[in-house]
């Protein structure tokens, strides 16, 4: 089965659904044409990798500024994208059984399955560098980094369930649940460090690039924003006219994912972090991670 190709396919400001006074500088919609909801899940450099919904069905999709690609394995049910870093995407399928996860480079479609796991799901790469998460007869939820020939099992200490989301270099974000509830962290080979929002009732790292992380989280009025986190300063991000903004991908100071409209219909992002970035750090505080650990995005 060939690979389709969508054209005819623009992005567009989201200044369509606000006012000219709501309208903000870096914020463009991430939407191929005939989609009735769309989001994007990452980036790496021209390449943006996300998933949309139209008269037939959902579909994964690659947008290289010019050209919508569909993404989907042959012969199987249903294809995930979750990570890009150059060509290389990574993800998972369901066979009609479990999931599996993949490694796709364009032309080639590899399945990544854990040894012994019963489901594996690959959630991002850098370089040869693979992280994603797995179930096996242990119960509970595993994580993984695998660098193309060894497979390391990433349990953060104490916990019931560990679910790696992103990788960039030695670094490694995720979340995890014990027997306090659930937190992020943010792990860098050696070390362990939790990794939550002041003042939020609960965060959640995607993406990171560097020392940049972004995500969302939830404020103590149950409304979720996405955040941009430098290391050392939380900065809110709430797409014009979102009632709800979920970031899930950074690469250099761009940033995508999906926003929530007034009707309750997801639509796809980029936003471009200004040069020098104008962002505003919050202050700090914590209420930590709560509910069920979500592995997979659902925000769909």
């Amino acid at each position: 089965m060939k690979t389709l190709v969508l054209v005819l396919a623009v992005i567009t400001l989201l200044a369509i659904c606000c006012t000219a006074q709501a309208w903000q500088v870096g914020w463009n919609s991430l939407e191929p044409t005939g989609a009735v909801a769309s989001g994007g899940s990452d980036v790496s450099g021209n390449n943006i990798i996300g998933y949309y919904s139209d008269a037939t069905g959902e579909h994964n999709f690659l947008y290289d500024g010019a050209i919508w690609t569909i993404l989907a394995k042959p012969g199987v049910t249903n294809t995930w994208a979750q990570d890009i870093d150059g060509n290389n995407i990574v993800g998972s399928y369901w066979d009609t059984s479990t999931y599996h996860g993949y490694l796709y480079n364009g032309s080639t479609w590899t399945t990544l399955d854990v040894p012994g796991a019963f489901s594996t799901i690959a959630m991002g790469i850098d370089g040869n560098n693979i992280v994603g998460t797995y179930s096996n007869s242990t119960g509970g939820t595993h994580s993984f980094l695998y660098n193309g020939s060894k497979w390391i099992t990433l349990d953060a200490p104490g916990a019931r369930d560990t679910c790696v989301r992103g990788i960039s270099g030695n670094n490694i974000i995720g979340y995890y649940s014990d027997t306090s509830g659930g937190h992020n962290f943010l792990y860098n080979g050696s070390k362990w460090m939790t990794l939550d929002m002041p003042g939020a009732v609960f965060t959640k790292a995607q993406g990171i690039d560097g020392n940049n992380i972004v995500g969302y989280y939830e404020d103590t009025s149950g409304t979720n924003h996405s955040f941009f986190y430098d290391g050392s300063n939380w900065t809110t991000l709430d797409a014009p006219c979102a009632t709800l903004t979920y970031a899930f991908g950074i690469d250099g100071n761009t940033i995508v994912g999906n926003y929530t409209d007034t009707t309750g219909i997801h639509h796809g992002f980029v936003y471009v972090v200004p040069e020098p970035t104008s962002l505003i750090g919050l202050s700090a505080g914590l209420f930590g991670l709560l509910g069920t650990l979500r592995c997979r995005r659902i925000e769909r």
